[in-house]
């Protein structure tokens, strides 16, 4: 039987049914829960027999008083404001992604993200799981700029096929500690998960397919005097991390970027306080009027702030200053 308790717990009496069962499979039956479950809440010491916290292969001998702690629900985290909107129509929408703002609920990040951001401003989102619907594809947390999202089943339908097609262009810049060996090239290098650290990723020969294309924009210091550049990186693939991985590949570290190795100095010494990675352009045809579209992501000012720190002109980072490369569509 269960008896109510002014905290919110649950107090049980076992039962002589239950003599010689293991806990777990008791607190299973009297919560209505997965043994899974119980064993959970055992382990997390929310389960006392006779005031005594015990394993779940306990014994029961019946007539134990068995207490099972109140849960407490979480505090949900308010939907972020809605981010800048620089294109929006009956089909698509372009933002303009913060820095900070983690782009769809996952693990340790239940809400407070961009998706919830979208819901709370009224934006009808269309395809893909719950969790995820309207994302086509991601930006890091701590990478700012230009977004997709879809707003009909049309649209989402159109715009995975034309990312998978590689029809969208999608530009970066970056600043990086120290200088490429080339003002531009392109780094064909297969990613894969890094074997030491499952977050990051490392070329792997037998990872899958990246290519990055670059040209240096710029070419400025830190106040130790250590060169830095700004770097233009176009997206032929669309891997995780992967210009942070390619750029560290070719013997550079996006500034800020000290999952990748950069320096946390030098970053502190420019004020720059994530890694300077902003998605700057996007170039597609609409999935669904067909018109072209292009749509810019102004760098945004704390980033802004680290190029004048670093003695370059904040102007050259916008798509209409990027010379390509002919053969860099």
């Amino acid at each position: 039987m269960s008896d109510p308790d002014p905290s919110g717990s649950r107090r049980f009496v076992v039962d002589e049914a239950s003599v010689g069962d293991r806990l777990d499979v008791v607190l299973a039956t009297l919560l209505g829960s997965s043994r899974t479950q119980a064993a959970t809440r055992i382990r997390d010491g929310d389960v006392t027999v006779d005031g005594q916290p015990r394993p779940r292969s306990h014994r029961m001998v019946g007539g134990e008083t068995v207490v099972v702690a109140a849960v407490e629900e979480p505090i949900p985290t308010p939907a972020p404001p809605m981010p800048p909107v620089l294109h929006r129509d009956d089909d698509l929408l372009v933002i303009d992604k913060p820095a900070g703002l983690v782009v769809h609920p996952g693990h340790g990040h239940p809400d407070g993200t961009l998706v919830d951001a979208l819901r709370a401003g009224g934006v009808p989102l269309a395809g893909g799981e719950d969790h995820r619907r309207g994302i086509v594809h991601r930006l890091d947390k701590d990478t700012s700029g230009t977004m997709l999202v879809a707003c009909s089943e049309d649209a989402f339908t159109g715009l995975v096929a034309a990312l998978r097609d590689r029809t969208v262009t999608r530009s970066y810049v970056a600043l990086v500690d120290g200088t490429l060996p080339a003002p531009s090239g392109t780094i064909d290098v297969p990613l894969g998960r890094d074997p030491r650290d499952r977050t990051r990723f490392a070329a792997d020969a037998d990872g899958r397919h990246a290519v990055t294309h670059f040209a240096v924009q710029a070419t400025g210091q830190r106040p130790d005097g250590r060169p830095v550049q700004l770097v233009a990186c176009r997206l032929e693939t669309g891997r995780t991390h992967q210009i942070r991985v390619h750029l560290a590949h070719a013997g550079t570290r996006v500034s800020g970027d000290t999952s990748y190795g950069a320096s946390a100095a030098g970053a502190a010494s420019l004020g720059l306080e994530r890694p300077f990675l902003h998605a700057l352009h996007l170039r597609l045809v609409h999935p669904v009027a067909g018109h072209d579209l292009g749509v810019e992501a102004p760098l945004p000012d704390d980033l802004v702030a680290v190029l004048a720190a670093a003695g370059i002109d904040p102007s050259v980072a916008s798509a209409a200053a990027i010379e390509w490369p002919a053969d860099v569509r």
